[in-house]
């Protein structure tokens, strides 16, 4: 099995992904961005634009982040739920027994 580099790993990171300009406001957002960061490279990352809306826009971010942590601590609960009744079957079959 090999081992993967720093760089092999930042290039498969979600953020690092060229943004592409398939619809008007990506555009838009690309076309700010772009001048803000580099202008000289048409290239765009989601990296750059969160960049961007941390600076310029932090109360987007702020609720993005939110709603994702409470979506995930939500999961999260589920899932403790789940598996606390599994164990608390496998212990009463297991008293049965």
């Amino acid at each position: 099995m090999k081992n993967k580099t720093e760089k092999e790993f930042d290039e498969e990171d979600p953020k690092f992904y060229l943004v592409r300009n398939d619809t008007k406001l990506k555009e838009l957002i690309i076309n700010y961005v772009g001048e803000q960061l580099h202008p000289t490279t048409p290239e765009v990352t989601v990296d750059d634009v969160v960049k961007i809306f941390a600076d310029e826009f932090p109360e987007f971010l702020l609720v993005v982040a939110q709603e994702n942590f409470l979506r995930g601590y939500s999961e999260g609960i589920k899932e403790t739920i789940v598996r606390g009744e599994d164990v608390l079957s496998a212990y009463r079959e297991a008293e049965k027994a």
